[in-house]
């Protein structure tokens, strides 16, 4: 093609000159060998491009990912509202509204922007210093300090997805994996040769802004899109390098109230430890509040400064520190609105959206926040056992308990003003919301105009989970819902050109990690009827509304067993509540969801399980959490094993089978009681 191209260039010039017919003839004959290679070429790709569909689009994966949820028609942004208020569909002046709100929004002039940066400087040391993190051990933090490698490098390439889109310099992780070897080498010799003085080039820290439309939002207001910053493959892997080597210390630092990215933690342990304090408040009658607190554009705000105490504090190395403020030495940020490019703009605050390192710097920030609010002894919350609780953070989602709100509410509203002075945190009090769970009616309406918080009536929305004041309510919140948007969202997947195999697969993929999602963090058993309306529509769907040809049980049943492998999600939510109990034996000292859970049963809750459910003596005085829990591990275990059957797993201690058991006296001589089995005895026999 590039021939032919390049003969027609020099017969079009040349015919241009002499006008000859011999020249035409063969210009003429060259363009229909042009025009018949591109139509090969074209149809060798239409069939390429049905092969792919016809192998690709019934399979769980990016396809029908994107078949099932089409990206909204959003990389054209027809118009934007100016400073002025004015519509306008200029694209110049499009670009110029989104980055003059950037440029503002990356450069904020804070509370004390006119004090000398010494000053400045002092004051937030002095914050940190007050809501110190508990430092990592020295020889840990050492170990932060070596050089980064090769072998560093090439696993941070081998990971990084293929599809992921290029940074401003244009070179894509295909580039990188294809060429790894050779560049491994060269760039281990520049991540180590920072320094502090020694730094990345420009171009290296250049970022372009995309933006992606918030769902629900009007998106005449450039503040209503997410900004994500395109950054450069190899930026991206040196940050990959640092998160990795950052991430496995966090949760020795981090308070176990904040669960985003900290290893070994999930969304589910704040949900579940919320409404376990919830029933708690309305059981014992203890007057208590929910505040859901919303940052406004956290992540985006970030000061810089406060960041660099914050880490200081933490007792990371010289060399460590360096390398992750040599991200933050001069970068420059540009906007892309409807393919145009901005001009180039500094940028003096804020973690930067697409950064695998950004969410790890955040979470230590607002530990400080979360540590402020701990130690202030005005802002009451709910105590369970010898532990006081306040908060449950996810990032930048904080969510308070609040008792005795004459004295916490003005207390918690000056720490979030001093916080927000020094790291520009701002709340966006016009999406913070309040829900009172057990507080005289009186007292709520005092509070209600005194304080900007939005008073819901029945639940706030706390991580995709909807937390009612009336705990009976978690059911038609949560999961009846989230049925009813099942069943009208696979009404519209109808249309879709899937075969059968191919609906099963929309099953797996779409539908199976919502209701999981619902299991694990409002783990309560639903009405039968619940499980029966989800296997219908799920029928109905896989069938296309025609009648089934294929028992739901062969269905259901594994490929191995020659099934079909369709989700069965009964069994999963089985599965779910069974996570629970290894979670009350193995993890009863790392989540305080299970030390809530087990603040009011006397025997050890990785006990309960081996107990004879006739002989449990707290069913009906444990959490629902528990009783249902319980209630699925009975159910289940019974097909395995007849009822009141003895395990080797089952306890001495409060073992109604084992009549000593009873006695704690009986076994003083032994080393931890509580965790001596039945089949310990048998093993030292």
């Amino acid at each position: 093609m590039n021939g032919l191209l390049q003969q027609i260039h020099r017969l079009e010039l040349r015919h241009k000159l002499t006008l000859a017919p011999t020249d035409m003839a063969d210009l003429i004959q060259k363009r229909a060998a042009l025009r018949d290679l591109l139509d090969r070429r074209y149809l060798y790709q239409k069939e390429r491009m049905k092969r792919f569909f016809y192998e690709a689009a019934d399979k769980c994966g990016r396809p029908l990912a994107r078949m099932l949820h089409p990206r909204a028609a959003v990389s054209y942004i027809p118009f934007i509202k100016t400073q002025k208020d004015r519509n306008t569909h200029d694209p110049g002046e499009i670009l110029e509204v989104f980055k003059s709100y950037y440029d503002k929004l990356y450069n904020i002039k804070g509370q004390f922007a006119d004090l000398a940066p010494t000053e400045l400087g002092e004051k937030i040391r002095k914050y940190v210093g007050d809501t110190a993190l508990p430092p990592l051990d020295v020889l840990l933090s050492g170990a932060l300090e070596e050089d980064i490698s090769e072998t560093e490098i090439s696993a941070a390439i081998q990971h990084t997805p293929s599809g992921k889109c290029p940074g401003p310099d244009g070179f894509t992780p295909a580039f990188y994996k294809l060429f790894g070897a050779q560049l491994a080498p060269i760039m281990a010799r520049t991540f180590n040769s920072l320094d502090g003085e020694v730094g990345f080039v420009p171009q290296t820290l250049e970022a372009h802004i995309s933006v992606i439309p918030k769902p629900g939002k009007d998106l005449a207001h450039a503040a209503n899109y997410r900004p994500i910053s395109l950054l450069n493959i190899d930026i991206k892997l040196f940050s990959k390098i640092l998160a990795d080597r950052l991430a496995p210390l966090l949760p020795l630092s981090i308070h176990t109230d904040q669960v985003g990215f900290v290893k070994g933690r999930e969304a589910r342990d704040n949900t579940i430890k919320t409404g376990l304090l919830v029933a708690k408040a309305k059981l014992e009658s203890i007057p208590m509040g929910l505040l859901s607190i919303d940052a406004e554009k956290a992540f985006d705000r970030v000061h810089w400064g406060f960041m660099r105490a914050a880490l200081d504090q933490l007792g990371l190395g010289p060399k460590f520190l360096q390398k992750i403020f040599a991200l933050y030495s001069g970068p420059t940020d540009r906007v892309r609105i409807n393919g145009m490019l901005s001009s180039s703009f500094a940028i003096q605050n804020g973690t930067r959206q697409g950064c695998p390192l950004s969410p790890l710097l955040y979470v230590i920030v607002m530990e400080h926040l979360a540590n402020a609010i701990r130690k202030n002894e005005d802002i009451q919350g709910i105590r369970c056992g010898s532990v006081h609780h306040k908060a449950a953070l996810y990032a930048d989602d904080l969510l308070l308990y609040v008792s005795q709100p004459h004295t916490s509410l003005p207390s918690l509203m000056k720490e979030l003003e001093r916080f927000g002075h020094l790291s520009n945190f701002r709340v966006n009090f016009s999406k913070s919301e309040a829900l009172n769970i057990s507080l005289p009616q009186p007292e709520v309406s005092r509070i209600a105009s005194n304080f900007p918080f939005k008073w819901k009536t029945e639940a706030v929305k706390y991580l995709g989970v909807y937390i009612p004041a009336d705990l009976s309510k978690l059911y038609t919140l949560n999961y009846l819902t989230l049925l009813n948007r099942t069943i009208k969202n696979l009404k519209s997947y109808n249309g879709l050109r899937l075969s059968w195999f191919g609906r099963m697969n929309v099953v797996k993929m779409d539908i199976l990690p919502r209701f999981l999602y619902i299991y694990q963090t409002v783990p309560i058993i639903p009405p039968s009827g619940f499980f029966q309306s989800l296997r219908s529509a799920l029928v109905r769907f896989v069938w296309g509304g025609r009648r089934p040809r294929i028992g739901l049980r062969s269905l259901t049943r594994l490929k191995e067993e020659g099934g079909a492998g369709l989700p069965d999600f009964k069994t999963y939510f089985q599965a779910s509540a069974l996570v629970r109990m290894l979670d009350w034996t193995y993890q009863n000292k790392n989540k305080q969801w299970v030390q809530i859970e087990q603040t009011d049963i006397p025997v050890p809750l990785g006990h309960l399980p081996w107990i004879p459910e006739s002989d449990n003596p707290v069913m009906g005085l444990a959490p629902k959490y528990t009783r249902d829990t319980l209630k699925v591990w009975h159910t289940v275990s019974s097909k395995f094993a007849p009822p009141n059957t003895l395990s080797p797993l089952s306890p001495l201690f409060s073992c109604p089978s084992f009549r000593p058991g009873y006695r704690k006296s009986a076994f003083l001589g032994w080393r931890a009681v509580e965790d001596t089995r039945v089949g310990d005895i048998l093993v030292n026999v």
